[in-house]
């Protein structure tokens, strides 16, 4: 089962000028990461709103959502991570990074869950944390609710 492996986008930055340079045998897959920590946040989301891409930094496809999903690909908002319907080619979304610009306050934070009506939990996100993945797979996610 995958966790949640994201990085805040500041913290990347601050721990990425501390990182030592890699070995030769390492050198590909960072430079991989740090081009990808060094790489602007492209990625734009509207207040009060939970979103999501399907590659690093805001880039790919996207989905936005003011309210709970119990199910991704069949809900009001379906999002496949090639931007397909499902059923006619769309895939099951990998998040690769997110953005919870949500309000503060009661119902701030993001659950995050594997299997559609809230099921497999992955993690949750707390409100204005934008990031990525450090995991180059995505994390599969189906569906969401903002909690307390």
């Amino acid at each position: 089962m995958s966790t949640l492996r994201f990085v805040l986008t500041g913290t990347v930055l601050a721990a990425a000028a501390t990182i030592a340079a890699p070995t030769a045998a390492m050198a590909a897959p960072a430079q991989s990461a740090q081009q990808a920590v060094r790489a602007a946040w492209q990625g734009s989301c509207d207040p009060g709103d939970f979103c999501i891409w399907s590659r690093a930094n805001g880039t790919g496809v996207k989905c936005s959502w003011d309210g709970d999903d119990p199910d991704w690909l069949g809900g009001n908002v379906q999002c496949t991570h090639n931007g397909k319907p499902y059923g006619e080619g769309g895939l099951p979304f990998l998040v690769h990074s997110y953005w919870n610009h949500g309000y503060t306050g009661s119902y701030s934070r993001v659950q995050l869950y594997s299997f559609k009506n809230y099921d497999g939990y992955t993690g949750t996100i707390s409100a204005s944390s934008r990031g990525y993945n450090t995991d180059d797979e995505g994390v599969l996610v189906r569906s969401h609710r903002w909690v307390n």
